[in-house]
C-alpha cells in the first residue's frame, strides 16, 4: 500500500501506532469507506486555503460542512481557498486530490474541527486515493500539535460554496477531481498555455446549426473546411454505391443537405479542433490514426443514441461527442511532443494495451506531471471547459473510461464507453479500453445484439475512411 513519503516518515518519527486500510477507487468515496465499517464522521478531510499570506489546512470529518465566508467569520479573516496546482505543488509526495490530513509534514497552519475528535478513531487519507490511515484520536492531536481546535457552526450552505464540497459523492480519483470540479479544472488550466477556442466553434455549436441556410453561411467564414465536406461525402458515396454520384457533390448545399446540417456542423468542429492541436499526422495515435476512430465513433455513437429509448432525442449531441470525446490525446501531443513520440511507440509494441494505460507511464517532471497524471478523458474536458463547453458534456468526456457503477446516472457518459468498448473490440484503431460491452448494453437497457448489429453497419459504411485521413488532418 502506498503512503506519502513525508507522512510515512513522519509516523515513524513520532512512534504512532497506525492502521492501514485498502479502499475501493471504481465506487464514491463515501460508499467506499462505508464498505469498510468508517463513518463519514470519523473521516478526517483537509481543505487548503490561504490566509493573511500563508498556507492553512483546515480539516473536518466527511459529515461536517462549513462554508469559505463561515470560516472567514470564524477565523476573524478572510479566506480564500488555494488553486489545485498550489496544492498539488505542496503535496508533490501524494496523488493529486488524495491529500492527508497532517499539517506538521509539510509545515502548515492548521484548524481542526473538534467535532472530529469526538469518535475514538480517526481516520485520513494517506497520499493515495485507495489507501486510509487511521490511529486513536488521542495520537491524531498528537500528531497535529499546534492545530487550533474549533467547534464549526451547524448552519445552511450559501448556494456559491456548495460546489467545494461535491467531491466527496465521487470516487476519490485524480480523473474525478479534474473534470467535474469547476474551479479544480481552473486550476488545472494554469498549468499551461491553452490553445484559443476557433471563433467559429462557438458558433457552430449553438441551436441555429439546425438550418442549412445559417450553416453554409458560417462555413463560409472557413473556406477550407468546404473541400474536406466535399472529399468526405464523395467518398462515402463511391464507397456505399449511392444514388448520388460522387461528382454530384461539388457545392456546399448538396453536401449539407446529404449530411443534415448538425451533421456537417459537428465534422467541421471536429476538423478544426483537429486543425487547432498540433500533434503528429502519423503513428498509431497520430492525428490521421485518431480521426479514423472519431469518424467511426461518431456515426456509431449516432446509431446507437437513435435506437436507445434514453438517448433519442440525443443523437446529434452523441454524434458531436463521439467525434471529439478522445481529444485529449491529441492534446497530451499538443502541449507534450517527446511525450507524444514515446506514447506513438509504446502503443506500436503493446497493440493489446489501453492507450489509457500506456498514457500513465509517461512521466514528467513539475506540473507537466500533474497534467499527464490527470488521464487524457480529463486533460480533454479541461480543455473544453476553458473554451467555455456546457460542462454537462465536459463531464461525460471526462468520465467516459470510468466503470459503470461511477457512471450509471451519466447517459452520455455510458454511450461513449459502450462505442469505445466496441471499437477495442471490434480491432478498430488503437485500443482504448479492455472493458466489455455488456455492462453498458445493460446500463442503457439496450440489446448487445442490436448494438453489434449496429457496429457492423457502422463499419461496412466506413471502409474507404483510410482513403481520407491524411488530407483532413494535413
Amino acid at each position: 500500500m502506498h503512503i506519502a513519503t513525508r507522512v510515512k516518515r513522519y509516523l515513524a518519527a513520532k512512534g504512532v501506532s497506525f492502521q492501514t486500510l485498502q479502499i475501493r477507487r471504481d465506487v464514491p468515496f463515501l460508499a467506499a469507506i462505508k464498505q469498510i465499517g468508517i463513518q463519514p464522521r470519523q473521516l478526517a478531510l483537509p481543505t487548503m486555503y490561504r490566509m493573511n499570506q500563508q498556507q492553512l489546512m483546515v480539516v473536518r470529518g466527511a459529515d461536517q460542512l462549513v462554508s469559505q465566508s463561515q470560516l472567514g467569520k470564524l477565523l476573524g479573516h478572510p479566506v480564500t481557498p488555494l488553486t489545485v496546482s498550489v496544492v498539488n505543488k505542496i503535496f508533490a509526495d501524494c496523488e493529486p486530490g488524495a491529500t492527508p490530513a497532517l499539517s506538521e509534514p509539510y509545515r502548515l497552519r492548521c484548524v481542526i474541527d473538534s467535532q472530529l475528535l469526538c469518535a475514538d478513531k480517526v481516520y485520513f487519507i494517506a497520499g493515495c486515493s485507495s489507501v486510509l490511515i487511521g490511529v486513536a484520536v488521542d495520537e491524531f492531536k498528537f500528531l497535529n500539535p499546534h492545530a487550533l481546535l474549533v467547534s464549526f457552526p451547524d448552519a445552511a450552505i450559501e448556494e456559491n460554496d456548495q460546489q467545494q464540497f461535491s467531491v466527496i459523492d465521487k470516487p476519490l480519483t485524480s480523473h474525478a477531481c479534474c473534470y467535474s470540479d469547476v474551479s479544480m479544472s481552473k486550476g488545472a488550466n494554469g498549468l499551461m498555455n491553452w490553445p484559443q477556442q476557433n471563433e467559429l466553434v462557438a458558433e457552430l455549436l449553438t441551436e441555429k446549426s439546425d438550418n442549412a441556410e445559417f450553416v453554409i453561411s458560417q462555413l463560409k467564414h472557413a473556406p477550407g473546411i468546404k473541400k474536406h465536406l466535399i472529399q468526405y461525402v464523395s467518398t462515402l458515396s463511391r464507397d456505399n454505391d449511392a444514388t448520388v454520384a460522387a461528382e454530384d457533390f461539388h457545392d456546399l448545399e448538396t453536401v449539407i443537405q446529404s449530411l443534415t446540417p448538425k451533421v456537417a456542423a459537428n465534422l467541421t468542429i471536429g476538423i478544426l479542433i483537429l486543425q487547432q492541436l498540433r500533434a503528429p499526422i502519423r503513428g498509431v495515435v497520430g492525428k490521421a490514426a485518431w480521426w479514423r476512430v472519431a469518424l467511426y465513433s461518431a456515426r456509431l455513437a449516432q446509431k446507437i443514441a437513435a435506437e436507445c429509448d434514453q438517448l433519442q432525442n440525443k443523437q446529434h449531441t452523441a454524434h458531436l461527442l463521439g467525434l471529439i470525446h478522445q481529444m485529449g490525446i491529441l492534446a497530451i501531443g499538443h502541449f507534450y511532443p517527446p511525450e507524444f513520440v514515446l506514447l506513438n511507440k509504446m502503443a506500436n509494441a503493446n497493440p493489446r494495451e489501453p492507450i489509457r494505460k500506456l498514457a500513465s507511464k509517461l512521466v514528467r517532471l513539475g506540473q507537466a506531471n500533474t497534467v499527464l497524471r490527470m488521464g487524457y478523458p480529463a486533460l480533454g474536458a479541461c480543455l473544453l471547459l476553458k473554451w467555455g463547453w456546457p460542462s454537462h458534456l465536459c463531464e461525460s468526456i471526462g468520465a467516459h473510461l470510468q466503470p459503470v457503477e461511477v457512471i450509471k446516472n451519466d447517459k452520455m457518459a455510458l454511450l461513449l464507453s459502450l462505442v469505445n468498448c466496441l471499437l477495442s473490440e471490434y480491432q478498430i484503431g488503437y485500443r482504448t479500453t479492455g472493458a466489455s460491452s455488456d455492462h453498458y448494453c445493460q446500463a442503457l437497457t439496450i440489446s448487445k445484439q442490436l448494438v453489434q448489429q449496429l457496429a457492423n453497419e457502422t463499419l461496412c459504411e466506413y471502409q474507404c475512411l483510410s482513403q481520407i485521413n491524411h488530407s483532413l488532418v494535413a
